[in-house]
Parts: structure tokens; sequence; C-alpha cells
């Protein structure tokens, strides 16, 4: 077999492997890597005036009517996102959240559980909102309002300090915070090959999107990220193949 047979493609068929959690389900659908997020910060609000375009927002709608949108039991209103070895998945969250925002007039919060990296705190700026952390404030005002009907909870939420996430009954307990406030929580965690952080949310969200790398993710590190899910019993919800 040549390097190049050993990368994900489109339409690979170890792709097929994934078991969808909607009928029909064809899981490569793709994204593009977005260039810098504008932002306005008014009023103390974190404004997001970004959001798919094309060819990619034709895809990540889909995405999100498969995920979200179908009918009971078949949606879910939480979910993971991870990579396989790379930390690169969380403007695929944030596009999701975006979309599924906009779309559903839903109240969304995506969750920063990737917390070596901040991505999503980086997308969004919320370093301006740094002001709002703390012990004393709830975990529901921890949430940066980014967009209509769109927040943002930072890395502070489910971190115990020096970059590790808290236990799996303080996560607990945070997440049943935020869904009584939210109706779809988004969680961008890190690759579930190098942290054992991911697992550990996976346990309490229940579901996750695993999100490849083309050309770049091995089929033996997907197969191996796959079965790290399913060892905690994580439902793997579909794959995302990006950057193709």
């Amino acid at each position: 077999m040549s390097a190049k047979e050993d990368f994900f493609e489109p339409m690979d068929s170890v792709l097929q492997s994934f078991t969808p959690a909607a009928r029909n389900w064809k899981p490569d659908w793709r994204s593009k890597q977005s260039s810098a997020l504008p932002r306005i910060i008014e009023a103390g609000q974190i404004r997001d005036s970004s959001v798919p375009e094309g060819r990619e927002h034709d895809e990540m709608l889909q995405l999100v009517q498969r995920l979200f949108l179908a009918p009971v039991p078949m949606s879910t209103r939480k979910v993971m996102f991870c990579g396989v070895e790379t930390h690169h998945n969380g403007h695929v969250c944030a596009n999701t959240g975006r979309l599924l925002a906009t779309q559903t007039g839903a109240k969304v919060c995506l969750v920063d559980a990737n917390l070596q990296y901040a991505q999503l705190s980086k997308q969004f700026n919320l370093e301006h909102k740094c002001g709002i952390y703390g012990k004393l404030v709830g975990w529901r005002d921890q949430c940066a309002y980014v967009g209509k009907n769109l927040f943002v909870a930072g890395t502070g939420l489910l971190g115990a300090g020096e970059g590790t996430l808290t236990s799996a009954n303080e996560i607990r307990d945070r997440v049943m915070v935020l869904a009584s406030s939210f109706d779809y929580l988004l969680f961008d965690a890190p690759g579930i090959n190098r942290s054992s952080d991911t697992a550990l949310l996976g346990q309490v969200v229940g579901a996750a999107v695993l999100v490849l790398e083309a050309k770049s993710t091995m089929k033996a590190a997907a197969r191996k990220a796959k079965e790290r899910l399913e060892a905690v019993d994580v439902q793997i919800l579909g794959t995302v193949l990006h950057n193709c």
C-alpha cells in the first residue's frame, strides 16, 4: 500500500465504517479552513459576523440538519467535536454552532474544552471577556454572547487550573447548569489520540463528531480514535472530513 493510500480522501471507503446516528447519513461532510474572523466588540458583547458561505454553508447546514434536526430519538442536544491527532476542529464546532443558532432560533452555547490551545476562545476573542471568570460567578454567567442566539464559554468553565479539566462529577454538574439555560451545547475538545481529557469529557457528553484531516489523518489513527471513543461508551454520530 502506498503512503498516499494511508490517508483519508473524499468518499474514502473507510469512512463508511463509522456508524451514523441517522439513516442515510453521509459521513464525509467537508469544511474549509476559515480565515480570520471579523469581530465587533460593542456594549460588552462580542458580535460575530462570520458565517459559512457557498458550498461550505450548504454542507455544514446538512450536517446541522442530520445532527440536531433529525426526528427524535436520532437528534441530539449535546455533542463533542474532536480531532484524531490534531486540535484543529474548533472552527468546525464554531461554524456548526453559528448555523444551528441562525437556522433554528434556539439558544446555542459553544464550550471550549481544548484547554491547551483554546481555539474557540481565540476565534471569538474571549480575552475581552476575561473579567467575568471566577469562582464567585455562576457557570451560566461565564458564557459570552457572541451573536444572535449564540454564546461561547471559555476554557475557565470546565478547567481545574494548570491546563487540565476538572473531575467528571464537576463537569457533569456544570454541564447540567448550562443545559438548563441553553437548547444546544457544542463542546470543542482536543484530539482523542493525544489527550485523555477528550475521553473524560466524552463520557459526560455521550456523543461525538470525529473531525478528520484530509491528506494527513492516517486510517490506522482514525480507527484507534474510534476505538478509544467507543471504549468509554461515546456514541460516534459521524465524521467531518476537513481540508480536502
